[in-house]
């Protein structure tokens, strides 16, 4: 007879103690992230290639993430510290990497490894957090640690900016990627959780089955699938509008009113506070209106927040303000989708964040090739009215389809 597990830390210092940590290795990948795309013209120049060209490597970098729920199954099975640990250090050498490449071959290499790394790290860390924090703070706790994202603009980029001014572009990458070399070393302190999903009965083989039918079995989400499918959307969705937009805001301010790397740093900074705005607001009251809400909240408003901003474009203060709030909804949206997934099927919850995070990457890998083609071809409007559109075909899908998770039914009635 199976037992099922409790989700519990078999030790248990404080979980807001992991949720600092978790905050601080957050905090460095986002960095490390999204300090890509403000300077896509800074790395186009240094590499000798055109802005297109960098959108089609970050759009290969996103692409590696369609691997990502091979390790969550795995991640299930055999806990996520393992997996945390190798995607901070596939960060950190890919950083390396990309920051010594004189070739865009190496640069292309380097890439990869930035994706496999990114895809690896988020995923597993929010799954653990979501195992292990108390179902009525889950929405703060990992509100909490989704703050990084917001702060790493203002933190991270901000300064990055003015580094890269003073020594070039390649030295602050190399010194960030040696301190996630060596910040993979944290996890290891992380209490261990019991793991639930996936228990065998002692001594019973599996029956072997083919390649097809265990992809079957993979992706098939029981009996929640309708609404397990629609949160994964909704990550997924709200990645592909804001990267279609992100993947060239830093061209269109280089190209229409002349920025350099500091001002680029700057601007990210403060549209990285109004990232970090939403999440504020939903640590302190998402547990009250719910994850679904959110979402379709989120979902809606930037509908329109997108339409807005080549409506804008006269005055760069204006457009600052418009990409602030663009950036106050994704990242409202996001988040809450995140949590919403998260809960879906609390016995695959490895499986859940890495197929968000698969399908999630997919959607960035497609706006980093559309994006400055787009904005090549349309301008402004080429980035916004696509971005709009998928916001409300995603709002219609949650309306439809999205329900609150099964922990929360007796609640939601």
């Amino acid at each position: 007879m199976k037992k099922q597990l409790i989700p519990a830390l078999t030790s248990r210092p404080s979980i807001w103690h992991i949720v600092g940590a978790g905050f601080l290795l957050r905090l460095l990948i986002d960095t490390s992230g999204q300090m890509l795309y403000p300077f896509v013209p800074i790395f186009a120049a240094g590499l000798g290639v055109s802005a297109v060209i960098i959108g089609r490597l970050l759009s290969l970098q996103s692409l590696v993430g369609i691997f990502a729920p091979i390790f969550g199954n795995l991640a299930d099975r055999y806990g996520y510290r393992p997996f945390m640990r190798l995607g901070l250090f596939s960060v950190g050498a890919g950083l390396i990497v990309f920051a010594a490449s004189t070739t865009i071959t190496l640069a292309v290499i380097g890439s990869l490894i930035l994706g496999f790394g990114f895809s690896l790290f988020t995923p597993n860390l929010m799954a653990y957090l979501s195992a292990n924090l108390p179902s009525e703070r889950r929405s703060r706790g990992m509100g909490a640690v989704e703050l990084a994202w917001g702060l790493s603009g203002f933190i991270g980029i901000a300064p990055l900016g003015i580094a890269i001014a003073r020594w070039g572009w390649r030295l602050p990458l190399i010194g960030l990627g040696i301190v996630l070399l060596l910040a993979s070393f944290v996890p290891i302190f992380f209490p261990q959780t019991a793991q639930f999903a996936h228990a065998h009965s002692p001594g019973k083989q599996e029956p072997q089955l083919s390649v097809w039918t265990r992809a079957k079995q993979f992706l098939d989400l029981g009996n929640n699938r309708e609404a397990a499918w629609a949160a994964i959307l909704g990550t997924t969705l709200t990645l592909f509008a804001a990267s279609h937009l992100i993947s060239s805001y830093g061209q269109w301010l280089f190209l229409d009113y002349g920025l350099e790397s500091a001002e680029l740093g700057r601007i990210a900074g403060i549209l990285g506070l109004g990232a970090f705005a939403a999440i504020i607001l939903i640590s302190t009251a998402g547990d009250r209106f719910g994850a679904l809400t959110g979402a379709k909240i989120g979902a809606l408003v930037s509908t329109f927040t997108y339409l807005l901003l080549p409506l804008l474009n006269d005055s760069l203060t204006w457009l600052v303000v418009g990409l602030f709030i663009v950036f106050f909804f994704y990242q409202f949206a996001m988040v809450n989708a995140i949590i919403l997934t998260s809960m879906q099927i609390p016995a695959q919850r490895g499986k859940m964040m890495t197929l968000g995070a698969a399908l999630g990457t997919s959607g960035i890998s497609l706006a980093n090739f559309t994006g400055p083609i787009a904005f090549a071809t349309f301008g402004p409007w080429g980035l916004a009215l696509p971005s709009g559109i998928i916001m409300f075909v995603l709002w219609l899908i949650l309306t439809r389809y999205g329900r609150t998770e099964p922990e929360f039914k007796d609640r939601s009635g």
